[in-house]
């Protein structure tokens, strides 16, 4: 038998990622058009992981404006994680599906909930349905 994970996981959009953009392209992007060259800008953004890296070591949080706060965590068992949290201003500038270039796989089910995933698995799955029952909560979900 089927869980509605299995279904939302088969059936939701997904975003399909191309390369990582490293130091090399983004320098020569940020330097485009700008008295800066490539590598000053490439030397600049080696220079601000290092400052990043030891600012966060001395017990600071890095607030980058128009990117975010970047700050440790530390765990239960002791281990030491970095999280960032991304500007408001960050965040809505790409928010809008409207503004992607890249492929989008499945894009016909965006906005599907749960219950039509599961619904559209069971039909595609008819010797393997998902069944909700007790020991699998349904998914809530979906915006409509």
């Amino acid at each position: 038998m089927a869980t509605t994970i299995q279904a939302v996981t088969r059936y939701r959009p997904r975003l399909i990622a191309y390369r990582t953009v490293g130091l090399g392209l983004l320098g020569a992007r940020m330097a485009n058009g700008t008295l800066v060259t490539a590598p000053i800008v490439r030397l600049v953004l080696s220079a601000l992981h290092v400052q990043i890296v030891y600012a966060l070591l001395e017990g600071y949080a890095v607030k980058l404006p128009g990117l975010g706060r970047i700050a440790l965590e530390l765990r239960a068992d002791g281990t030491v994680r970095p999280v960032m949290r991304f500007d408001k201003t960050f965040r809505s500038a790409i928010a809008d599906l409207s503004d992607y270039s890249g492929k989008i796989q499945q894009r016909e089910n965006i906005g599907l909930t749960a219950a039509e995933m599961v619904a559209k698995w069971n039909v595609a799955h008819p010797t393997d349905p998902v069944q909700v029952g007790a020991m699998e909560p349904a998914i809530a979900g979906g915006t409509r």
